[in-house]
């Protein structure tokens, strides 16, 4: 993460943590935010995780769990698994995601959830901790697009297919380079733009809107071929690449509506160029070992 997105990021959790604090009176009796305390907080310690559901005490706490409890939704999936997954622990499945919310009225109501049951209270002995597990949590349950299994059409390993899907794949994987690099190499002007005019400007919604359409493309177009069986998952990690790129373009082209989420997608974006130079690698592993020519990765004119 850039030092510019982590200032960004850092500034806006300060001011919507101060809102919550300054309007926490407010809200107290609203119906909306109205939550069963089922233990203070000296009563469970931080650190524990006391029904092994892969949330410690604290956690539990936040997100208004039993922590006495591994499945407190009685879905058949512990409350740690949920969240981590992208599921809410307090709703049966199978229409639980978190993703189908809003991340900056998640914070919003986790936060008064930890000032309700005194986590979150200036002062409290668990404050530090809290804020993190808080911060952890919203982060968890952030999602760029909805969970997809993949299917490709697979052929059979051998030369000359794999050169026809190579040859395929190639202006495909080009473009797909190029979009990318182009929104790093533009990033630090789009911050400038952000940081002075916001997330509403026209220009940066119009940017992110073609960005998110660009790989929304790209994911299509690596769909339509058919794949030597060997290069299945290679082939599927680059079509969940493009598709999250998608989503997370998205998610900043509609800022307004939800700013921690779209400050989440500049940080994906920026930290997944480690995840393509590893596709790169494996790619480049995959094509020594069969044998193949490397010229057919090469666009022709």
């Amino acid at each position: 993460m850039t030092a510019k997105i982590k200032l960004i990021f850092g500034t806006l959790g300060v001011i919507a943590l101060i809102s919550v604090l300054f309007f926490y009176q407010q809200f107290r009796s609203d119906p909306r935010f109205n939550i069963t305390k089922q233990k203070t907080p000296t009563d469970l310690p931080s650190s524990k995780d006391q029904d092994q559901d892969g949330l410690s005490d604290s956690a539990e706490m936040i997100w208004n769990t039993d922590p006495f409890n591994p499945d407190t939704d009685g879905d058949g999936f512990k409350d740690g698994e949920e969240v981590t997954s992208g599921h809410n622990p307090l709703k049966p499945g199978p229409d639980d995601l978190i993703d189908s919310g809003n991340a900056t009225d998640n914070l919003t109501g986790l936060a008064l959830a930890g000032l309700v049951e005194g986590s979150l209270k200036p002062g409290s002995a668990n404050y530090n901790k809290s804020l993190n597990d808080l911060a952890e949590s919203v982060a968890t349950g952030i999602r760029f697009s909805n969970p997809k299994l993949f299917t490709v059409t697979t052929i059979s390993d051998d030369q000359q297919n794999y050169t026809n899907y190579l040859k395929s794949l190639s202006p495909i994987f080009n473009t797909f380079l190029t979009t990318f690099s182009d929104e790093l190499n533009t990033m630090l002007k789009q911050l400038e733009i952000m940081g002075q005019y916001g997330l509403s400007e026209p220009t940066i919604v119009s940017y992110y809107s073609v960005k998110a359409k660009s790989f929304k493309d790209i994911t299509s177009l690596l769909g339509t071929l058919k794949v030597p069986k060997s290069w299945k998952d290679l082939h599927i990690d680059v079509m969940e690449m493009a598709n999250n790129l998608s989503g997370a373009n998205d998610s900043i082209s509609k800022g307004t509506e939800d700013p921690i989420k779209a400050y989440a997608a500049l940080n994906y974006i920026s930290e997944d160029y480690t995840k393509l130079q590893n596709l790169i690698l494996e790619i480049d592993k995959l094509i020594a070992k069969q044998g193949i020519n490397p010229r057919v990765l090469i666009p022709s004119n």
